[in-house]
Parts: C-alpha cells; structure tokens; sequence
C-alpha cells in the first residue's frame, strides 16, 4: 500500500493518482496548510494520527512537495524504514526575497523541506532546475528528475487560429501576479496593440488597481480543463512569462494544442520550449513583442513541431513507465 500526502488535489497529483492506483492500493491524505501556528500544530497532529492508523501496512510514502505536510511522514519513514518519495514542484526550493515568496522565505517551512529532502528515500524534481536547486538548499538529497506528463489524446492540436496570444497567469495576490509575468506581458501588449492578449485566471480587480492594463488584453475567469483546451487550439500563441517555474504545465498544454509558444529564459520554460518556439533573452518588453510578431507568422509544420517535442519528451506515458519502474 501506497501512503499519498499533498496539500492540494491538484491536476498532478491527480495524475500521479491515477498512475499509481493501477497497481497499488492507495490512502490520500490531505494536509490544509494555514497561516496559524496553531492551525499548523493542530494540523501536524492530526497527520500524525493518521500515519500512526496506517504506516503498519504501508511500504511506501509518496508526498507532493517538500513542505510542513512532509516532514513527519519522512521522519516516520525513517524510523520504521519505509521507502519514501517526494515530488518536487519549484515553490518548495525556492527563495525569491525581494517578494518574499519560496519555502526558504520562512526558517520553519525551511526546516521542514530541507529535512525531509535530505532524509527521503528519493526526491523526483520535476524538471532540471528543480533539481539543481534542490540540491542547493538540500546537499544530502538524492535527486532525479522525473518529468511531469501531458496526455496527447486529451489535448489534441487544432491548427486554424486566431492570429490571437493567450496566457495562464492564476494569480489572486500581488505577489503571484509579479511572480507569473503580468507586469511584463501588460508592457507587452502595449507595444503590439493590434493582437488580442487573453490572461486567464487573473483576478482582474487586483490587475487594475496595481497595473496600467493596455486596452487589448482580455481578462478570463478561471476555466475548467476542457474549456482551457478550447482556448488552446485557438490562440496563435503561447506566453509565459514568469520569473519563477518548474516545469510549466500550461506551456506544454499549449503546444500540444498546436500553439508556438513565447516564454522568458526562466527555470523550466526553455525546457520545455526547447527549439520549438521562442525564448527572450531578456525580461524586455520590447524584445518579446518582436519575438511575437516572428511566432504569428509560423506555419503549420512549427505547431506540428511544438506538438512533437511534448509528445517525444514530456507524455503522460514516459512519466507513468519511469515512475513506476522507481516505485516498484
């Protein structure tokens, strides 16, 4: 049995679920991270409860992150020597202090993520720069990375577009808005007022009272997946322009959908482009737009490209073999 703790049931943890539950029997456990002190200890209480009801039957622990949630399952898994395995996602090795945002921006949450990567059987960093700073914050760690996969089936390509650009910038908080790039793709957008920007999932009261938002960008709600593919196949391209990312899911979503992608030299996104899109060098509004204005002229056979590089390096399928090949 399998002994699976995250903090939120996100897209890939789900993903990581459904890989796992074909040959395993799985308990979840969901640790509800807070603000409070006492919230916490209340809640390390309880995980502690409930690892104690199940370690007996378990051989393996496999956390979502290394944050407050994982530092009693890797202590536990230590002592009564069950394998134990923590995904690796970029927030929790990571330390920006101009925003104060990262696992390492707080000494107790610090604590907790270089514990228990340096006492996990194995951390699986998502992409190659989580490994890297993983092992910066966590010298004793042992690493590899294991990509994120995306399912070529569920997002298919659709190649007549919209001459439009499209990004993913989920922010509620000042601080996530300038993390994701928003400041730098309204500067953007101002300098090509002919395109049609579309920004999903970015509180639009929050962006206009702290931005100067050019008339072309268009604010989305939320959206569920299959209304998010929608938007995919129509978009022209793709842009990410974040200071921070692991592996960025929505960037890859995008280029399976037939979408040349535009992102910043930043963490894992020219990973993920690779060759087969666009990658400015500088965070310069000036040379994104440039770079924009190359992406909307390319043909078929480059979104075809875009498709193929996630299908050859980043599927669902690679994932599902290498990870359990590493759990069994």
């Amino acid at each position: 049995m399998i002994l699976m703790i995250y903090s939120s049931f996100s897209t890939f943890v789900k993903v990581d679920y459904d890989i796992l539950s074909k040959n395993h029997e799985i308990k979840k456990y969901q640790y509800k991270n807070t603000k409070s002190i006492f919230f916490h200890l209340l809640n390390q209480l309880k995980l502690l409860y409930w690892l104690f009801g199940n370690l007996s039957d378990c051989k393996v622990i496999y956390i979502w992150f290394a944050d407050y949630h994982a530092f009693l399952p890797i202590l536990l898994s230590k002592i009564f020597r069950k394998k134990s395995f923590i995904v690796l996602g970029g927030y929790d090795v990571t330390f920006i202090p101009e925003f104060n945002y990262g696992s390492f921006n707080n000494p107790i949450r610090a604590f907790c993520a270089r514990y228990s990567m340096n006492n996990a059987t194995l951390n699986l960093a998502v992409a190659d720069n989580i490994k890297k700073d993983a092992l910066h914050y966590a010298p004793s760690a042992k690493v590899e990375v294991l990509y994120t996969g995306y399912a070529e089936d569920k997002f298919t390509a659709e190649y007549n577009k919209n001459n439009g650009a499209l990004s993913v910038c989920e922010a509620t908080t000042l601080q996530r808005a300038f993390i994701k790039g928003a400041d730098l793709l309204f500067e953007t957008a101002k300098l090509l007022p002919q395109i049609s920007f579309k920004i999903v999932a970015l509180d639009e009261k929050l962006a206009r009272s702290n931005f100067e938002v050019p008339h072309n960008i268009i604010f989305i709600d939320r959206l569920s997946q299959n209304e998010l593919i929608e938007h995919y196949q129509k978009a022209s391209i793709y842009l990410q322009l974040s200071i921070r990312e692991g592996l960025p899911n929505s960037v890859c979503e995008a280029m399976l959908c037939g979408c040349i992608p535009v992102g910043t030299n930043s963490g894992g996104i020219p990973i993920a482009i690779g060759d087969a899109g666009f990658i400015s060098k500088n965070r310069d509004p000036k040379e994104i737009s440039e770079l924009i204005l190359v992406a909307l002229k390319e043909n078929q056979q480059s979104r075809e490209n875009a498709r193929q590089r996630i299908i050859d390096n980043f599927s669902l399928n690679l994932r599902t073999e290498k990870l359990l090949s590493i759990i069994d």
